[in-house]
């Protein structure tokens, strides 16, 4: 659902009304109802044209370029993390009722599995999913558990890199109640971020001060700004 303030900021920025709705009226409950394709249109966003009729919005594939980018990003900095560890040291958790990096890893598995399988025409919590079993170390080498952490993040990224813009506004369900793609994306990125903090925060308890630092290490800010700054150009 798009934001009532958000509509009301983009109408009176751009002085639109949108589905012939006077912007002074808009409320919640016509909100609830206008599509991401209208909302596109009312922040001024350009479409292109391509022959045969109307193309697809710029703020739509620029939308799943920044995904697909911030995704791979996260799978990155989870391997560095991962990397690190040995395989023992993949099965440790802090407590009893804590999961270990091996469970979080097996349980990301078996949601994009669930998830990006037959995504636009199936509900994403599939019949033939064990999700409590995600949960059950069973000691698994770490050969085995990158092999499953890769072919999670190969079927995500072959169904979101494959969507058409448009397929933005579609609907799909998971759990059979209905979402927009767009909704089913954003929870998926806040629940693949969710989980790379518990493993590098794991990981980060285990190696203690033998850990190599994925961010800005500490007491480093201001050496790190200088070295991404723009360096200034000196005119002759």
């Amino acid at each position: 659902m798009i934001k009532l303030l958000e509509v009301r900021w983009a109408c009176e920025k751009n002085n639109k009304s949108i589905g012939g709705v006077n912007r002074r009226r808009i409320n919640a409950s016509f909100v609830e109802d206008i599509k991401l394709t209208d909302y596109v249109s009312l922040c001024g966003c350009s479409t292109s044209r391509k022959k045969g009729g109307i193309g697809l919005s710029s703020f739509e594939k620029e939308y799943l370029s920044i995904i697909i980018g911030q995704l791979k990003h996260f799978k990155e900095r989870a391997e560095k993390g991962i990397h690190q560890l040995s395989e023992d040291e993949l099965h440790w958790k802090p407590s009893e009722e804590s999961n270990s990096i091996a469970i979080i890893i097996k349980h990301l598995n078996g949601n994009m599995h669930s998830r990006w399988v037959d995504f636009l025409t199936s509900d994403g919590e599939k019949p033939y999913r064990n999700r409590d079993l995600e949960f059950v170390d069973k000691n698994e080498t770490k050969e085995c558990l990158m092999k499953s952490w890769e072919e999670g993040w190969k079927l995500l990224f072959n169904a979101i890199e494959n969507l058409k813009p448009e397929d933005l506004n579609k609907t799909v369900t998971l759990r059979k109640q209905p979402l927009s793609v767009l909704q089913a994306i954003q929870t998926e990125l806040v629940h693949i971020s969710y989980h790379l903090g518990q493993i590098l925060y794991i990981g980060k308890q285990i190696k203690d001060k033998d850990w190599t630092i994925l961010s800005i290490p500490k007491n480093r800010s201001k050496e790190f700004n200088r070295k991404v700054a723009p360096k200034k150009v000196v005119k002759s």
